[in-house]
């Protein structure tokens, strides 16, 4: 996964980058700290899906020419999270499709509050998630949101089918 953090060069390879914004290497998903990657924004952004962060963001949105794919979740302990990312890499290799969106995906941690009146911690969860489960899907054509979702598989109703429906649509 790669670090979107400079649209116009190249990342600083030294520098390790936390799996979560409380600055904890590893604590969403264990997988340890994250360095960036360089890469040229117009080949790499095609080939696989990026850490999105509070800081990039604002930014990442913004992807010119593109349906930008915001999955807030990304966490290996949510059964659904774990579905949902393997239906998006089956799509992303598709011929008809894999050009038509870049996906980013934000790891939420941290809650506050109680379980009908909470929300996630990180300032954009808290923006455009609040106080919905995981996972939280949010669709941005030129910056902003043209669609959200809550929730995959089961009785969502959210598929791969649905998935599919909502890139040709956007």
């Amino acid at each position: 996964m790669k670090n979107v953090k400079d649209f116009e060069g190249f990342l600083n390879e030294a520098a390790p980058v936390p799996s979560s914004s409380s600055g904890d290497p590893g604590t969403t998903t264990g997988m340890g700290p994250r360095k960036p990657v360089p890469f040229s924004f117009a080949n790499e952004l095609k080939k696989e899906d990026f850490l999105v962060t509070d800081e990039n963001l604002p930014q990442f949105i913004k992807t010119p020419n593109k349906l930008v794919i915001v999955d807030f979740g990304n966490l290996n302990w949510c059964e659904a999270c774990v579905r949902m990312k393997k239906t998006f890499d089956e799509i992303r290799v598709d011929q008809k499709l894999k050009d038509k969106f870049v996906l980013g995906t934000y790891e939420v941690s941290g809650w506050e509050g109680n379980e009908v009146t909470g929300n996630w911690k990180q300032p954009m969860a808290k923006k455009y998630v609040g106080g919905a489960a995981i996972p939280f899907v949010v669709f941005f054509r030129n910056g902003k949101m043209v669609h959200k979702f809550e929730g995959f598989g089961g009785n969502t109703g959210h598929d791969k089918s649905f998935l599919i429906s909502l890139i040709n649509k956007f």
